[in-house]
């Protein structure tokens, strides 16, 4: 059941009452108890901000737009600009807001910690066994939800499946209601609006008629006097008929410079209300920057019914979350016909790409000159399953019939060759036409023929048999002087071995303990799904010994940390291009920060009692910082250069400490600093690899060059893995 309605009618309802009355009679969170809401005077632009923000948070938050007409609107605008200040991105923006709501509404019952969190869960689990979005949810009341949740969640034995099923039927009927208030509320808010419009026309109307008799009154009583003032009057008839000519046709040349001042943009505006089923408050939702981005389609079909409904279709590419999903279909199924009609898209392919794909990618062609040859291009990147069957198909054709490459033709990318393939098609007058595309293939992308290959193999085959035999010898090395089996090593293919030695730049020929053992310690780190735990584990050890000698990272908490996540987190740092030796500790201190919990408080402790810094100066630094300048690899840490390291990092923290403090220390103290700032700053200037104040040494930048190599190798290595 599609349950899903026109956000922005809602919402733009709420943006009107907002601005158009200084009382709004709502019903309370569940509808049953009426409120009345004072909302001082807003613009026209604070309003339409009010009911984005109100749209934002619903559709994020546990909260729902009924809840929100309990909420006044310059609480909110409020709320939104103390968020602006101290949140980073859109999630903390909205979560900011909605703490403050539940902080300063609790009769809208919001759910807060770890009803909070129980509430997404459920929500998630709900959305993934059923058609609702978390929006729709916020529908039926969080707190209901939540509350229903938990009761199915405990009688069923924590089945989740049983739970969702229990439930729906409630959350659908809670859903139903929720709509039909809405919409019975819209319904008084129009019928409210008519009826203040014809009060305010009656009230002209009477006040006119007033001003009429009041007028005439005035004339009786002067008629004699400007009767005689026309008779003495100097200035013919005609041309004082003529000065009011003049006037009236001046006012309504003005008049009509105004009509066309108006603007092409209200006329595109007026023609999408009379054509489309956009509405005035909906297109307060599209600023005029975008809407004029579609104007010179209306202006050169005349604001036509055409043209209308073509930019309707623009717009729902546009901003597809404001429109219901009904719209969304209609417009998606328009895409799907214009690619199956002008590219080599077929019907049944067209149905198995997402609505919200193809709405993206028309937004693209509105907005940029490509043409609908884009869908069919970016659909065969995003979608490639969708077309390998009807691409392997003419591979298939072209093959047995005539005699092409296998492998060549593997080579052309399916995109391609359903292109060649439709313009073959289109050239023979709507009919397949292999022939033709088989001499394409030949002549434009150098597929060869199975005899030509042949022949070809035949000559490669003497030339590699050298390399296979010595490829033998050293899988025979890796068996017998390593723990790998030949199972694992043969499961591998000498395709993988092969590119591993050459990308690492292994001997092929040298079957030394140490090459062979480095060359077990690749396969391992980069195809860990293909050997035993203990295998595993025995490389991970080595990147754990190796956290455990340049890090803060302590072998107690390197332990704890799973063997595949230090593999997983040297592949990243390979694959970063960069292989810093810190990465995997910065990794675990992300994943696993309970895990340094001590270590940071420790640190913060020793700076706050080995150097000048403050409690409060440490308590705003990040703790990788903090870990790194309690650190030294040589075990005595040199808190002066620890102090000036943190120091340039945070040149904001203290900002608030005076010139006062600085003169006031002794030259003796000055100079001491100064040779210890002096003696960090050389030696962070002789070796930039070096980690800030840990003590490590030349032999230790030597060694992270050799693993940055390596590194290098690796991301080569993984990046062909990838595409075989």
């Amino acid at each position: 059941m599609k349950l899903k309605k026109l956000l922005f009618v809602s919402a733009s309802a709420l943006a009107l009452g907002a601005v158009n009355t200084n009382a709004i009679w709502l019903g309370d969170a569940l509808g049953t108890t009426p409120a009345i809401v004072h909302a001082q005077e807003l613009t026209a632009d604070e309003a339409t901000l009010v009911a984005e923000i109100k749209n934002m948070v619903a559709g994020l938050e546990p909260v729902n737009l009924e809840q929100l007409l309990n909420v006044k609107d310059e609480d909110l605008l409020l709320y939104y600009s103390d968020a602006l200040e101290t949140s980073a991105n859109s999630d903390e923006l909205y979560k900011a807001i909605y703490d403050e709501l539940a902080a300063n509404y609790p009769e809208l019952s919001l759910l807060r910690g770890e009803q909070y969190d129980a509430y997404r869960r459920a929500a998630e689990a709900i959305a993934a066994a059923s058609s609702y979005t978390f929006s729709d949810l916020n529908m039926a009341l969080p707190s209901a939800t939540l509350a229903l949740y938990q009761a199915e969640f405990n009688a069923n034995g924590e089945d989740v499946d049983a739970t969702v099923a229990a439930i729906l039927p409630e959350i659908e009927t809670a859903v139903e209601e929720y709509i039909e208030r809405r919409e019975q509320r819209e319904a008084e808010a129009a019928e409210s609006a008519e009826e203040s419009s014809q009060e305010a026309a009656e009230e002209s109307t009477e006040d006119s008629g007033s001003e009429e008799v009041e007028n005439s009154e005035e004339t009786g009583e002067e008629t004699v006097e400007e009767s005689s003032e026309e008779a003495t009057s100097e200035v013919p008839v005609e041309e004082s008929l003529e000065e009011e000519s003049t006037e009236e046709d001046s006012t309504e040349v003005i008049e009509s410079s105004e009509d066309v001042i108006l603007s092409d943009l209200d006329k595109m505006k007026a023609s999408l209300v009379e054509y489309s089923f956009l509405t005035e408050p909906g297109l307060t939702y599209f600023d005029e920057a975008t809407l004029n981005t579609y104007l010179p389609v209306a202006v050169a079909n005349n604001f036509s019914a055409e043209s209308a409904l073509a930019i309707q279709d623009m717009l729902v590419s546009e901003r597809p979350d404001l429109f219901i999903e009904e719209q969304i279909q209609g417009v998606a199924d328009k895409i799907r016909a214009a690619a199956v009609a002008e590219t080599p898209m077929l019907q049944a392919q067209a149905a198995e790409i997402p609505n919200a794909a193809l709405l993206s990618y028309d937004k693209v062609i509105n907005t940029s000159d490509n043409g609908v040859e884009y869908i069919f291009n970016r659909s065969t990147e995003d979608y490639p399953e969708v077309f390998a069957d009807e691409a392997n198909r003419f591979r298939t054709a072209l093959n047995e019939s005539y005699g092409l490459n296998e492998e060549d033709l593997a080579a052309v990318p399916d995109v391609t060759l359903l292109w060649e393939e439709y313009y073959s098609y289109l050239q023979a007058g709507g009919a397949e036409d292999l022939e033709e595309l088989a001499a394409v293939m030949q002549a434009k992308y150098e597929v060869s023929t199975d005899d030509e290959s042949s022949e070809a193999e035949s000559e490669s085959e003497s030339e590699s048999e050298g390399e296979a035999t010595e490829l033998d010898s050293f899988k025979e090395a890796l068996v017998s002087q390593t723990d790998l089996t030949n199972e694992q090593v043969a499961a591998l293919g000498d395709e993988t071995l092969q590119s591993v030695l050459d990308t690492f730049g292994f001997d092929v020929t040298d079957l030394t303990e140490g090459n062979v053992n480095g060359f077990r310690r690749m396969l391992i780190t980069y195809y860990s799904d293909n050997f035993t735990d203990e295998q595993v584990n025995s490389v991970a050890n080595l990147l754990r010994e190796s956290s455990v000698s340049a890090t803060p990272m302590t072998m107690d908490i390197a332990n704890q940390i799973p063997s595949g996540d230090f593999l997983t987190w040297s592949r990243e740092s390979i694959d970063t291009g960069g292989n810093d030796i810190t990465y995997p500790f910065q990794r675990a201190l992300e994943t696993y920060p309970d895990l340094f919990r001590d270590l940071v408080i420790q640190a913060k402790s020793d700076l706050v009692g080995s150097t000048a810094l403050t409690q409060a100066q440490v308590d705003q630094m990040q703790f990788v910082h903090l870990l790194f300048a309690n650190f030294s690899a040589e075990g005595e840490v040199d808190y002066s250069a620890a102090e000036q390291y943190l120091r340039d990092l945070y040149p904001e923290v203290f900002e608030s400490e005076t010139s006062t403090n600085e003169s006031s220390e002794t030259s003796s103290e000055s100079e001491s600093t100064s040779v210890s700032v002096s003696k960090s700053t050389d030696v962070e200037s002789e070796n930039q690899e070096t980690l800030p104040n840990t003590g490590e040494t030349n032999a230790w930048w030597i060694g992270g060059v050799a693993v940055l190599l390596i590194g290098v190798a690796g991301y080569l290595i993984y990046r062909g893995r990838k595409a075989n």
